[in-house]
C-alpha cells in the first residue's frame, strides 16, 4: 500500500535489533554520499 508508516516501524525494529551494518547497501551507497539523500529546495 502507499502508507509508509508500516513499512518505517518495520524498518525501525530491524536497525534497533541489527544496526545499520545490517543492511549491505548502507556502506558503498550511504556512508560516504549523504548529499544525495539531500531534497533540493523549490
Amino acid at each position: 500500500d502507499d502508507d509508509l508508516t508500516d513499512d518505517m516501524i518495520c524498518a525501525k525494529k530491524i536497525l534497533d535489533k541489527e544496526g545499520i551494518d545490517y543492511w549491505l547497501a548502507h556502506k558503498p551507497l550511504c556512508s560516504e554520499k549523504l548529499e544525495q539523500w539531500h531534497c533540493e529546495k523549490l
